[in-house]
């Protein structure tokens, strides 16, 4: 179970479909979101997370290097730093 408010709860789910559809190579693949037990799933046909960016993805402010300056973009995405807290726990 997740606790946390709501406003907090839809950003996090926002951002990472932001990510979802900001890292769409092509701009028109589907994204599937599928909540099952509590669970939510977000895929997508981006690049993915770097097998050594895993263990931080989670650490407070951590930027990987891809997530600096996505494709087409200068700035970072919304979620790269989203640590677990109240609002959005692993």
């Amino acid at each position: 179970m997740v606790r946390g408010r709501p406003q907090g709860l839809e950003r996090a789910l926002g951002n990472l479909l932001a990510d979802a559809a900001e890292f769409d190579p092509d701009g028109d693949d589907p994204i599937e979101v599928r909540i099952r037990r509590g669970v939510v799933t977000v895929s997508d046909r981006g690049p993915g997370i770097d097998a050594d960016t895993l263990p931080r993805v989670f650490d407070r402010f951590y930027r990987a290097d891809t997530a600096r300056a996505p494709p087409g973009s200068d700035s970072a995405s919304p979620s790269s730093a989203m640590a677990p807290t109240p609002t959005a726990a692993r």
